[in-house]
């Protein structure tokens, strides 16, 4: 997890949220369909207490937007 004042962990963190969204890019279906808008295309996937939102393209993924889980993701 981020601790500010230490670049070394959050660039390790970035980078587990980088691997994340690639390993959810292979399989972009599997995610869990996001129940705020109840889209076949708008899915997400979790790292720890973090949601990682996407939508489903035909060339892939795009991330919409990363965040901390316990908050309500705002529409």
């Amino acid at each position: 997890m981020y601790c500010p004042g230490q670049p070394t962990n959050g660039k390790k963190w970035v980078a587990k949220l980088r691997q994340r969204a690639r390993s959810a890019a292979d399989t972009a279906l599997a995610g869990r369909i996001v129940p705020e808008f109840n889209q076949n295309d708008i899915r997400e996937v979790f790292l720890g207490n973090y949601r990682i939102v996407y939508r489903v393209r035909d060339d892939g993924i795009l991330v919409l937007t990363v965040f901390e889980g316990h908050q309500l993701l705002k529409l």
